[in-house]
């Protein structure tokens, strides 16, 4: 595949259009063009699950030294979780997260991201380098006052209860509040459910009074639907 790419690269030509303009002007458009096939290519190998096949044309876009989009990063990022690929995907989330990078913006969409997809390393071998990515993330928000969406404030319990970090559920529920989270009932209901596995009985009592407040800040008088199940 990579052979077959290569020369496929190689052999990109623009039109019959192009041949009046200047070089700069051709090479800038040719360049432009290439950018284009490698992102089709991986939207489209992503969208058929071929996540090896996609990490091949990634690592040779990232060859040619494009500018790196915040797009960019969270779709390499993709490719590494849904292989497991911790090293890379560690790797990745430092650069994009944690060195500032100019021009990447981190912003509620990204921490949205960076959260779902940390749930892909849900091996035992993976566990304090999730819940250590998984902090920075709690950090950020925050620092940088970034209200947490239902699916963000999702994924932090989600990970935190599959670490049994009780302390950290406990300081999130304690921060939270109506002006910087938006959560669902569903999300209290997987935590009341798995708070059978917190074995520290004066732990698990002060866990369900926080819960209690929580629900009683975020849902009093609302109706609770269902609670769908968790795979």
């Amino acid at each position: 595949m990579r052979k077959l790419f290569e020369q496929f690269r190689k052999n990109l030509k623009l039109n019959q259009s192009w041949k009046d303009k200047d070089q700069a002007e051709r090479n800038n458009k040719l360049r432009e063009l290439k950018c284009e096939i490698y992102d089709g290519l991986i939207q489209d190998l992503l969208s058929v699950e071929a996540h090896q096949l996609a990490q091949v044309i990634y690592t040779e876009k990232m060859k040619e030294k494009f500018d790196m989009t915040i797009g960019d990063h969270l779709t390499g990022m993709e490719i590494f979780a849904v292989q497991k690929l911790l090293p890379d995907f560690q790797a990745k989330f430092k650069e994009v997260f944690l060195t500032n990078a100019e021009g990447l913006e981190i912003n509620l969409f990204v921490c949205e991201e960076m959260a779902r997809m940390l749930q892909y390393f849900n091996s035992q071998d993976n566990q304090d380098a999730r819940l250590e990515m998984m902090e920075q993330i709690y950090l950020k928000l925050r620092d940088e006052s970034i209200k947490m969406s239902a699916s963000l404030f999702d994924s932090l319990v989600f990970v935190y209860t599959e670490g049994q970090q009780w302390q950290s559920l406990k300081s999130l529920l304690e921060w939270a509040n109506s002006n910087n989270c938006d959560p669902e009932q569903k999300t209290v209901q997987f935590l009341k459910k798995n708070l059978l596995y917190c074995f520290d009985s004066n732990q698990r009592a002060m866990l369900k009074e926080k819960l209690e407040a929580f629900e009683q800040e975020f849902f009093l008088g609302k109706p609770s639907g269902p609670t769908p199940p968790r795979n």
